[in-house]
């Protein structure tokens, strides 16, 4: 975020010595809890089922070393017939009749906290449509933006297909050398069904921008709040809380609660309480945690004043202050960087840990002391005052997207757009969200079934083992805890807020996370807090240019009342 990022959460595992996998359990806007593969209206009436048995060797050069796979597996997909447009619906590998992309070659960029989708699926891409998917380039996290943005406005893009975050969209959207993706995606067959897959906050927020579809996803990035399990079932902690609080031993609902339950395990067991990310850039993400259940938007509606209701605002930053302020997170926090938390978390020295849902996905598979003792559940929240509910708002922080520049050939727009939407689909993206080399997060409806918390528990099929991916086993042993971890994926996700997106959203950003950590560290008090950062993002709309800012605003509030995210009246 405007050159400040140290570190992604992936590269860290590398430090602290990481394998990588994960767990438990926790609704407000309810997408989630519609069927997993929801009902779409379409001019296609029947569905072809194809079991593909597949024995299949690949060699896969990564850097020095080249590795030789031979995978035997059953891989079941639905074939949809296409009828006048592009077929999409078919199993990873199989001829794609209504395409030939022979003699393309596309080049991409990731940022090297990503895991390696070209790589693995490349053979695959090429059997179906003929593209030829040249090796990947890797940007360290930090330069991703400055490097891919930089290429785009030279006019003579060096790649095709391009990561990006989601929270930067806008600005890419804003140098018009993004190619708008509709009279692409308009040529498949059936892409109502593609659409309707993919969960609407991702979909509406970080892939549309004025109308428009700018970008697919491949990573839907949430926060979780992940447990020690053996805590709650401690039958001498129970029997001590009950007598203290005269209630039972159980998650917690609120933040309140929250800070009860750590300030408790941390006098009985020594742990500390809770853990918290406090290095900037990504710090701002725990206080929204905290702010958006407290019902806080980042303006009004028309807006001209930042950080609403005001009163709110003050609350929730009053909260998140209470764990710095009584000391149930461990010391240095506030400029504590990932790489640190995690080594907390998997020393087993934390009781409870606000994070990304990959958190114990690749603590489940690191031979590290609270490997065994995993869980997680639904984010706080806090009293709604006019409504009496409970709100819970975990951050749908980062999260990675697909674009690609309108400077390059026709053939390989066309090209990179079915790259793009065939690995988005379930087809691929089952398979590499439950890879623990991966990296990327549920995003899909589809992610949600029974048979996608069972691929937790298997190998990838399309990959097998390299330096940077030295294993090839499923995250889980026990399908139940697969079970677990995906609904608490899902539960975490129907409730999840969207971050920044609209252009400019990198300065405000970047302005929240400076405030952030002055508030953890004590050196604004929480009502300075919020009136200093309100006062910077009012400025910085002015200095970005205030009619043009309320223009892109109005766009995210047409959003946010769409799916349910602006505050009720």
């Amino acid at each position: 975020m405007s050159g400040q990022e140290k570190m992604d959460r992936r590269s860290a595992l590398k430090i602290v010595g990481g394998t990588i996998a994960g767990l438990v359990v926790g609704g407000a806007i309810g997408y989630l809890a519609k069927p997993a593969a929801p009902a779409v209206t379409s001019t296609v009436t029947s569905e072809i089922t194809k079991t593909i048995t597949k024995a299949t060797t690949k060699t896969v050069a990564k850097g020095a070393a080249t590795v030789t796979k031979t995978i035997t597996t059953t891989v079941t997909g639905t074939a949809t017939p296409a009828v006048g447009g592009i077929k999409w619906q078919l199993p990873p590998g199989e001829k794609n009749p209504t395409v030939d992309f022979s003699g393309v070659t596309l080049k991409s960029v990731f940022d090297a906290g990503i895991g390696h989708l070209i790589e693995w699926f490349k053979d695959e891409l090429k059997s179906e449509c003929g593209v030829t998917m040249a090796d990947p380039e890797y940007n360290p996290m930090g330069q991703q933006y400055q490097k891919t943005m930089t290429d785009l406005l030279s006019g003579k893009p060096s790649w095709h297909l391009v990561q990006v975050v989601a929270m930067y969209l806008g600005d890419y959207v804003k140098t018009e050398k993004v190619q708008a993706l509709d009279k692409y995606l308009s040529g498949f067959a059936n892409i109502d069904a593609f659409w309707a897959d993919i969960v609407p906050p991702f979909r509406e927020y970080y892939c549309k921008w004025g109308g428009k579809t700018w970008a697919l996803p491949f990573d839907g990035d949430i926060h979780v709040f992940n447990y020690r399990p053996s805590l709650f079932r401690d039958d001498k902690l129970k029997r001590k809380f009950k007598e203290k609080y005269g209630r039972p031993l159980t998650l917690p609902q609120t933040w309140d609660d929250a800070l009860i339950l750590a300030k408790f395990f941390q006098e009985e067991t020594g742990l500390y309480g809770m853990g918290m990310v406090g290095q900037r850039p990504f710090n701002y993400g725990w206080w929204l945690d905290f702010a958006a259940a407290y019902g806080v938007m980042y303006f009004d509606e028309e807006m001209e004043h930042a950080f609403i209701p005001r009163d709110r605002a003050i609350e929730a930053s009053e909260m998140f202050y209470k764990f710095y302020e009584e000391e149930v997170v461990p010391p240095g926090t506030p400029t504590m960087d990932i790489s640190e938390t995690v080594t907390l978390w998997q020393s087993a020295k934390v009781a409870m840990f606000p994070w990304w849902v990959d958190l114990n996905e690749f603590t489940a598979r690191t031979e590290c002391p609270v490997r065994g003792d995993l869980g997680d559940t639904l984010m706080p929240g806090a009293p709604d005052p006019k409504w009496g509910t409970i709100i819970h708002r975990p951050l749908m922080h980062y999260g990675r997207i697909f674009i690609i520049p309108t400077d390059i050939p026709e053939e390989c727009k066309k090209a990179a757009v079915y790259v793009m939407v065939r690995l988005a689909s379930k087809y691929y993206s089952v398979y590499y969200v439950a890879d623990p080399f991966c990296g990327s997060d549920p995003f899909l409806f589809s992610h949600y079934t029974e048979e996608a918390a069972m691929q937790y528990c298997k190998p990838n099929p399309y990959r097998g083992t390299a330096p940077d991916w030295p294993v090839n086993e499923g995250i889980f042993k026990d399908p139940e805890l697969a079970r677990k971890h995906v609904l608490t994926a899902k539960q975490n996700l129907e409730n999840g807020f969207p971050q920044p997106c609209w252009p400019g959203s990198a300065k405000y950003i970047d302005s929240l996370s400076i405030h952030v950590q002055k508030l953890a560290s004590g050196e604004e008090s929480p009502k300075e807090f919020v009136n200093n950062v309100a006062a910077d993002w009012e400025s910085i709309r002015d200095e970005l240019g205030k009619s043009e800012q309320k223009e892109y605003w109005k766009s995210f509030v047409e959003t946010s009342k769409k799916l349910g995210y602006w505050p009720r009246a």
